[in-house]
């Protein structure tokens, strides 16, 4: 008699939760309030479902959260990744401020154009090894790093050696709209 019993009260729970219903999807106002409730009626709104993060995006999450353990392995590693993985990495390790030669050295990819390494431990000789290495840069912030007016006065013959050239490019034919947009608006050449 008792598992019958739990069975029919089971059955009838079961019965109240309106699993395929129409109406469990469509926002519904509780019944009114009784002496145990609050006097505000509570509307069930359906959770709407976002798009799901990409492959990509969890694969990139997985590796920045674990990076400080890849990072003793990382010139193996990064063979193998493309170039735009290669960058999102550099920005994973200089937001976590783990970027330094070693990392960025690592990472570097000939077809880089921008490179942001801002408030890092990227010295002269990672910037100068960057610049060996990807040869189709065209900007580089070095905001924040030590020396880094230096650095850059350093590097310029490096980064534009037509400077020199009388004919070639000049620094005062930038357009300042495109300085004030960043390293990424000076990539169009």
């Amino acid at each position: 008699m008792a598992k019958g019993k739990s069975s029919a009260t089971i059955a009838a729970s079961l019965q109240n939760l309106h699993l395929n219903s129409i109406s469990a999807s469509v926002p519904s106002i509780a019944k009114p309030f009784s002496s145990s409730q609050s006097p505000v009626p509570i509307i069930a709104v359906p959770l709407k479902r976002g798009k799901p993060p990409s492959l990509v995006s969890l694969c990139l999450g997985v590796i920045g959260k674990h990076l400080e353990d890849i990072i003793p392995e990382l010139d193996e590693i990064a063979i193998s990744f493309p170039a735009d993985i290669k960058m999102a990495i550099a920005a994973i390790a200089r937001r976590r401020k783990l970027l330094n030669d070693n990392v960025i050295i690592s990472l570097a990819d000939a077809s880089w154009k921008t490179l942001d390494i801002s408030c890092s431990d990227v010295s002269d000789f990672g910037l100068t090894k960057m610049a060996e290495i990807c040869t189709s840069l065209r900007a580089v912030d070095i905001r924040g790093c030590p020396r880094s007016n230096y650095t850059a006065r350093r590097c310029l013959g490096i980064f534009k050696p037509e400077l020199n050239n009388a004919e070639g490019d000049s620094w005062e034919e930038l357009d300042t709209m495109d300085i004030t947009h960043g390293g990424q608006s000076l990539s169009k050449t």
